[in-house]
Order: C-alpha cells, then structure tokens, then sequence
C-alpha cells in the first residue's frame, strides 16, 4: 500500500509539470546527446535544477515565478549553467568530496559562461557584469541561484579567450 501511495505521488507530480521546450529558450542536450526537456515547476525553491524523471529523462525544472524578479543576464547563466551539468554528465553522482563539489560547481559556472561568451556573442565586459553582479548578489537571490554561494572569476577560472579574426 505504501509503494502504492509513493508511485501515485510520483505520477501526480510528473503529470502536473508542463513539459516544455521553447520558454527558457535554452537548447540543451546531455552528455549522451539527449535533448534535455524542461519542466514548469512554480513549487520549485530555485530558478532551475537539473535532474531526471523516474524513467530516466533529462530534465531541468525551473520556476517562472522566480523567473520574473531575476536579471536577464543572470537567468541566461542560471538556465546554462544547469544544461551544463547535463552535459558534462554532473548529474548522474554526487560529488566524493567538499573538493569535487567545487570543481563541479567550477565546471558548471564556466560550461554557463562559455555557452554565452562563444555562442551568445557576449563580451568581455558583459562577462566582467555578470561577475559583479554574483558579488552583490544579496543572501535571498543566492537561495534561488542555482549552486552555492560563491566568489567567482569567470575569465580567469574559465580561460576565455576571443576567437582570433
């Protein structure tokens, strides 16, 4: 009766998600070259996570109602940053220690970053923006950011270069 109950509730939850593609307007795929959906979650405590469904399809949740009060530029990097742990396959363990925490969440940030700078045409002082913005980030839009709270260095952490002409 009880695994009854814990499948019933699994069913509700993946049938009142909307399964989208085109809100976040976020390509993504995983590292197995799955295209990743993504889920409209309004109970969702952050801006987005990446994970899976019960049968094993990427997916990354997010919250349009957090949506609404977030930087455009910071939502982009939110939303890529999650595609990213898709595609680098961060999804699939937990990290082994306080270390590898910080080299995924690393990986992370610079897989968001890298998507935007080579594939949004977003420049070094849009980059530069970004980064202060996570400096004045105040502690209630870190608990909707996805990942820990942290000090970042994209270009330097990320080794971003331009293409040369």
């Amino acid at each position: 009766m009880k695994s009854l109950f814990h499948a019933s509730v699994l069913v509700l939850l993946f049938v009142s998600a909307t399964v989208v593609s085109a809100d976040p307007n976020v390509n993504c795929s995983d590292y197995r070259w799955v295209k990743v959906a993504w889920v409209e979650d309004g109970n969702l405590p952050t801006l987005a996570d990446a994970g899976y469904t019960f049968n094993g399809v990427p997916v990354i949740r997010y919250n349009p109602n957090l949506a609404k009060g977030t930087d455009p530029s910071m939502l982009r990097f939110a939303y890529y940053r999650e595609c990213g742990r898709h595609a680098l396959g961060l999804t699939l363990t937990t990290p082994a220690s306080i270390a590898d925490a910080r080299a995924r969440n690393v990986m992370a940030d610079c897989f968001a970053i890298s998507r935007l700078y080579y594939s949004d045409d977003v420049g070094d002082k849009e980059v530069e923006a970004i980064q202060y913005k996570f400096g004045e980030m105040l502690p209630e839009q870190w608990k909707i950011f996805p990942g820990p709270r942290r000090v970042v260095d994209l270009k330097k952490e990320c080794y971003l270069k331009p293409f040369n002409p």
